[in-house]
């Protein structure tokens, strides 16, 4: 399997601040638990019931430019864990979510 396929694919283990944004102005803060190229899994402090789509916003270690994303969720369980599937990302985002990801992945 290449390296592309297996990026695609792989989830990294993380432990970050996150703000999920949703519905009229409506915001919660969470925690990053785990991240790939096509979403991120997230612990929230109450289960939330997201109406529509999302916009997640973090920060990636060793890294100075935020990250804003957005996203469906994807499914949430009775505990406050959610995973949230990227739908709408831009080049500049996705190019940098894809380096970081890679450089995780051929160092770990």
């Amino acid at each position: 399997m290449n390296l592309e396929r297996r990026l695609r694919y792989n989830r990294h283990a993380l432990d970050l601040p996150a703000s999920i944004a949703y519905g009229s102005r409506k915001r919660i803060e969470a925690h990053l638990m785990n991240l790939s190229q096509g979403g991120v899994g997230i612990r929230l402090s109450r289960p939330v019931a997201f109406p529509g789509p999302v916009r997640v916003s973090f920060q990636l270690p060793e890294s100075k430019v935020p990250m804003k994303v957005q996203g469906e969720v994807a499914w949430i369980d009775k505990l406050g864990n959610a995973g949230i599937r990227f739908l709408d990302m831009s080049p500049v985002v996705k190019r940098d979510l894809q380096l970081w990801l890679a450089q995780q992945y051929l160092t770990h």
